[in-house]
């Protein structure tokens, strides 16, 4: 609360993460939260803030003795996306603990980190991408068209599955999902290769 010069009571919210978000997500504190405003937006690698009551905002004010707390009973969330498959850590080592995700085509087991060529076609690699966030099927699908999977080139550039145009996910379940089919004409230059989620 500000008082300057015998002025209104100015009553000030401002509260961000990683100096984000930028923009306002209320007017003033009686007014509507504006749509759409940062109510997902990423602040570390992995990391997603779930702000849809608006309480992360960059300035608002109101010049009123009555104006109130825009916070209020209002929370936000940071929402941490897991990489399930494929997956490679300090304990999840393909090499020391090798989880099989074969060629890609069929059921692939959680934590699959190593893939196999499809002995049907010479060269072929596919990938089977999957992904867990908190906060249950109404998070996942509103953050569904901001996540893209990536993954290095191990020879020509991936192609992705219809439903996955440049990496896009796509929803299964509570999941995010997405497949990419790798083409490799020569002896790749890494003999492994890593992949990511990116808000």
């Amino acid at each position: 609360i500000r008082i300057k010069n015998n002025e209104m009571k100015r009553y000030c919210w401002e509260a961000k993460v990683d100096s984000l978000p930028t923009q306002a997500t209320y007017e003033s504190y009686d007014g509507t939260r504006h749509p759409e405003v940062a109510e997902f937006f990423p602040v570390a690698n992995g990391w997603i803030v779930d702000n849809r009551e608006g309480l992360l905002t960059s300035h608002v004010h109101m010049n009123a003795d009555a104006g109130g707390n825009v916070a209020g009973a209002k929370v936000a969330y940071l929402r941490k996306v897991d990489l399930i498959s494929p997956a490679g850590n300090y304990d999840n080592d393909p090499v020391a603990k090798p989880i099989d995700g074969g060629d890609g085509t069929g059921t692939v087991p959680d934590g699959a980190n190593e893939f196999t060529f499809s002995s049907a076609t010479n060269g072929v690699l596919t990938v089977q991408f999957k992904a867990e966030v908190g906060g249950g099927s109404t998070v996942i699908n509103a953050i569904k068209d901001k996540v893209t999977f990536s993954i290095e080139n191990v020879g020509q550039a991936p192609t992705w599955d219809p439903a996955n145009p440049g990496g896009k996910a796509s929803v299964s379940e509570n999941y995010l999902i997405a497949t990419a089919t790798l083409k490799v004409t020569h002896a790749p230059t890494n003999s492994m290769c890593t992949s990511d989620a990116i808000f």
